[in-house]
């Protein structure tokens, strides 16, 4: 009943309405009705208005179920029209249009029960005029018969016409609620499916621009930074990361993290079984989460110090084989949702080919600039980036340090202990000077036991106190045996730089325009001042080896330097940082 609400408002008015009509006529047509007292009929007229007005304004809404109060007005103007009856006792034509008027009106408005039992009282009134059962009453009066048949076939009628209205509304009101619904339901599905098209199509775009990026480049740092720009366009994140697996040392380490790409050799390390991403390359299955708190997986001790309020955690494979985890995380917590999720799992198997390209492609550039023993910078690379420096500095105006470095008495060495033991100390002091120089220095392996060190925007002064440092630290540093037995070992050095005498730049104006510059001598200028730095290096081991020397040629006082700084320490040397090699 409650969708008809609309439909019972009108119709109680509507019975109000007819009965209300049919009273008024009662006052107009000639009656042998007999009366209780004089205005007994606007008495019980006006106790009928209130009860419909009770009915409407204070039962339905308050205090009863619409049914029971619809029934309630639906007796009352039954009651009524009963007693209008007696009104119409010499006019039937009156008492039978209002019965089947009513009939029809009760069953369309109320249902088919509640015009069944209008249909009731009117046979009743029927029964007792025809009956004159209640002749003698005062209520009533006299009564005449009327046509039973007539009379009982004309209000049967009016139900089932009711009745056959009503089911057709029903019907009709079914069929239109049906066909709302499959409208609804059509366009529901048609905003679902635009909705699903425009994330496939953020998706295909995202893709599209993927590719792109990862084809356009080798290098990890270019292709990941340009990856990270392009997916940030696609996802909203505060950190993106990526982790590959090391074989050799069997840990994950960071390729890339807070926009800074490392290079394998000293990228952060994590076991495996480290936190999200850890669980995700185990079981090769990406995580969402929505609450890093609560993340069962999620290494606080670590992971909380970035401020982790929601990530997702995506396995690279290539060729079926794990190699690292894509991450992307937030400060919000819920930030990322699963089309979030759909878009990183579409794009990992790209990342995964370009990582895995990008890595060999350094393996490959590394093998061919890199000495293999220790790790360092071949003779070709050393002067090939020697070249670049000497542009740069020269550009800024700053100074070069070369440092040359020979281990002492090393054919001994091989001789007492043999080459593996060799080839070890090679390696170890490889290890010391990538740990020792900055990562802006070049470190080489110059030849045989002989290394090169290039510090860009140093002084000489500065090179000379970090080559002493290194030459006391190595004096000193537990070297061993391929059979673990403790040696010692001393190096030597020399130090140069490009401002000393005889280093001359020949600068000349570029012909491109533009008031550019360029160094014509670029190839003297490297070989000069590698020629100082040996010479300084074969007067250390002149010396007596276990030495540092500054180059004759240098614009520097103290030129052997550590007999200088044994003696007495000159007070022009620059105070710094002294490195403990058991501290690296």
């Amino acid at each position: 009943m409650k969708g008809y609400a609309g439909l019972l408002t009108s119709n109680q008015l509507l019975r109000a309405l007819i009965v209300s009509s049919f009273w008024v006529a009662s006052l107009f047509i000639p009656s042998v009705a007999r009366t209780l007292f004089t205005g007994e009929s606007a008495v019980v007229y006006a106790l009928y208005v209130l009860t419909y007005l009770l009915g409407i304004t204070g039962l339905r809404p308050s205090l009863i179920h619409p049914k029971v109060s619809d029934a309630y007005l639906v007796i009352a103007d039954v009651a009524f029209a009963f007693y209008l009856t007696k009104y119409f006792a010499l006019h039937r034509e009156y008492d039978f249009v209002l019965f089947a008027v009513l009939i029809p009106v009760v069953t369309v408005g109320t249902g088919e029960i509640l015009g069944f039992i209008v249909l009731l009282a009117g046979a009743v009134a029927l029964w007792a005029q025809t009956a004159r059962v209640l002749q003698d009453l005062p209520i009533l009066g006299s009564l005449e018969v009327v046509s039973i048949p007539a009379y009982a076939f004309g209000l049967i009628l009016s139900y089932l016409l009711g009745v056959i209205f009503l089911w057709s509304y029903k019907r009709t009101r079914n069929e239109a609620e049906k066909t709302s619904l499959e409208l609804t339901r059509s366009l529901v599905d048609g905003e679902i499916a635009k909705e699903e098209l425009i994330k496939s199509n953020r998706q295909v775009s995202a893709l599209l621009k993927v590719s792109q990026v990862l084809s356009s480049s080798l290098d990890p740092e270019e292709l990941l930074s340009s990856f990270e720009s392009v997916l940030h366009e696609t996802i909203d994140f505060d950190n993106f990361s990526v982790l590959v697996f090391d074989s050799s040392e069997r840990c994950l380490k960071t390729l890339m993290s807070r926009r800074k790409v490392y290079r394998l050799d000293d990228a952060p390390k994590y076991p495996l079984d480290f936190g999200v991403a850890g669980y995700v390359f185990n079981h090769g299955k990406s995580r969402l989460v929505g609450d890093a708190e609560k993340e069962e997986v999620y290494t606080p001790s670590v992971q909380s110090k970035l401020e982790v309020g929601s990530l997702i955690s995506v396995p690279l494979y290539y060729r079926d084989e794990p190699v690292g985890v894509l991450n992307v995380d937030s400060r919000v917590k819920g930030k990322f949702t699963p089309e979030h999720l759909r878009i990183m799992e579409g794009i990992a198997p790209l990342l995964a080919i370009a990582v895995n390209n990008a890595l060999q492609f350094t393996i490959v550039k590394t093998a061919s600039t890199r000495d293999t023993l220790t790790n360092l910078y071949n003779y070709s690379a050393f002067t090939q980036r020697f070249h670049e420096i000497i542009e740069t500095c020269h550009h800024f105006g700053k100074p070069i340090t070369m440092v040359m470095i020979d281990i002492d008495d090393f054919k001994q060495l091989n001789d007492t202990y043999g080459h593996l033991t060799g080839n070890h100390v090679l390696a170890k002091l490889g290890e010391i000077f990538l740990r020792f120089f900055r990562r802006s220095d070049v470190v080489a392996r110059y030849g045989g036991e002989e290394f090169a060190v290039l510090l860009p925007r140093t002084p000489i002064d500065v090179g000379l106190v970090l080559a002493e440092n290194l030459r006391e630290e190595i004096s000193v540093y537990p070297f061993q045996t391929v059979t673990g037995k403790r040696i010692g070992i001393t190096v030597s050095a020399g130090v140069s730089s490009n401002e000393d005498d005889g280093v001359i730049y020949d600068v000349r104006h570029s012909r491109r325009g533009g008031g550019g510059e360029y160094i014509a001598n670029v190839e003297e200028i490297v070989m000069k001042v590698i020629a100082n730095a040996d010479e300084a290096l074969y007067r250390s081991k002149q010396r007596g080896k276990n030495r540092v020397s500054a180059s004759l040629s240098a614009k520097y006082p103290h030129k052997e330097f550590t007999e200088q700084v044994q003696a007495e320490v000159p007070a022009d040397i620059p105070a710094i940082e002294r490195k403990k090699l058991a501290n690296l």
